[in-house]
């Protein structure tokens, strides 16, 4: 595993997070923030190189960053050929079904 302290700058949010954006007050929201306050994130934020996408650890990052005040993080470094990405937006247009169409 490659681990790195990088910039937080260096980071982009990836528009394609499958999950719920937690917010301040959501419970699960609340718990992480609790976790992170007191044992630190133990497991690394990871991030593609390439891309400067965050793979994984969006609630983290936004919690470190946002209540925090982090300017670096360290992340775990995926590094992924440019054909993945092609591969995976083929993959998710497959996915996207309009449910009218399907009337």
């Amino acid at each position: 595993m490659d681990l790195r302290k990088i910039p937080v700058s260096m980071i982009n949010l990836n528009p394609y997070n499958p999950r719920i954006e937690l917010q301040p007050g959501d419970l699960e929201y609340e718990k992480l923030k609790y976790s992170i306050e007191e044992f630190g994130y133990v497991e690394p934020i990871v991030w593609n190189e390439r891309t400067g996408n965050l793979v994984g650890g969006h609630q983290q990052f936004k919690i470190l960053v946002h209540e925090q005040g982090a300017t670096e993080v360290e992340v775990s470094i995926k590094r992924t050929p440019e054909s993945f990405d092609f591969n995976w937006l083929r993959r998710r247009s497959l996915l996207d079904v309009n449910p009218d169409a399907l009337r």
